[in-house]
């Protein structure tokens, strides 16, 4: 854990409230969500307030910031986190790895639809939003897109997670778990890439006689 003033020769930590290395974080009875963000110019800021905000008298009383993010960081989090939150400003989405490492875990997604989200999405396998929307002007962009996260994670994320049945269990949390793996685990894999790559791009490419990609189809 790291606390708000930092360390010496490190990147400064926000300044988020401070949390003892000592207090047990792993409660499985709170919702708890991952954002990573070691791309600036592709990743928006979603401050600890904003879902206090998005909240809306749900208990939601600690953030943690976890320095150092890299993969061994990112196997732990895939492993233990209820949603994975993905807010790139469309259409700069990368590859989404990340997300799709999570639903191998049982965990959903929470993205806008670009990138490989706007293929899996099914709307009942993870929770978008955004509509699939951009504008011209980056500032209405991020506006829409942020107040459209807040209204999906107060009427439909954490109802759904809070929502326990009498031997307390999400059962529809559940479900949508069951059917983010069924629908999603097949599809999107180390093995689908490089078949996609190889099929689609090297072997049409080992033969073609132009970089115009329209000609290896």
């Amino acid at each position: 854990m790291a606390d708000k003033r930092g360390r010496p020769g490190r990147n400064r930590v926000p300044d988020f409230p401070i949390v003892d290395s000592h207090v047990h974080l792993a409660d499985p009875s709170r919702f708890g969500y991952a954002w990573t963000r070691n791309a600036p110019s592709l990743n928006r800021r979603v401050l600890p307030a904003d879902f206090i905000k998005a909240a809306n008298g749900v208990k939601i009383d600690r953030f943690v910031f976890v320095e150092d993010y890299d993969i061994n960081v990112a196997r732990f989090l895939v492993q233990g986190v209820d949603v994975w939150l993905n807010n790139p400003r469309r259409p700069l989405e990368a590859s989404g790895t990340s997300g799709q490492k999570v639903v191998l875990n049982g965990g959903l997604n929470l993205s806008v639809l670009d990138g490989w989200w706007a293929e899996a999405y099914d709307g009942l396998n993870g929770f978008a939003f955004g509509g699939g929307k951009t504008h011209s002007n980056i500032d209405v962009h991020d506006r829409r897109d942020g107040e459209d996260l807040y209204r999906v994670l107060r009427d439909e994320v954490i109802p759904l997670y809070y929502q326990r049945d009498r031997d307390g269990l999400p059962r529809g949390w559940i479900k949508r778990m069951k059917r983010t793996i069924r629908t999603l685990g097949w599809r999107f894999n180390a093995d689908r890439m490089v078949m996609d790559y190889t099929l689609k791009c090297y072997v049409p490419a080992a033969g073609g006689t132009s970089s115009d990609m329209r000609r290896t189809r």
